[in-house]
């Protein structure tokens, strides 16, 4: 099996479980914590991205430890995968 589709039924195990959703930072602290190898950020979004179960809701501002601040998505599932639970 794939690296990437492990990691796309992993989130789509933690998303089942979270109504409001989960940011980036949230879905990649996650797998890095239960994986073997963790996933890269850009691996990460381009699983988001790229599969039909997951779909972007909104964005956060987040305050960046050196003054700045950057954005953040967050992901939640589609209907269809919710429904077929």
């Amino acid at each position: 099996m794939a690296k990437t589709i492990r990691a796309r039924l992993k989130i789509v195990d933690f998303l089942k479980g979270r109504d409001e959703g989960a940011s980036f930072q949230e879905i990649r602290d996650f797998l890095n914590a239960n994986t073997r190898h963790g996933i890269t950020q850009h691996s990460l979004g381009n699983v988001l991205a790229k599969n039909p179960e997951f779909m972007q809701v909104g964005t956060t501002h987040v305050q960046a430890i050196q003054g700045g601040h950057y954005e953040m998505t967050t992901w939640m599932l589609t209907e269809e995968v919710v429904g077929s639970a």
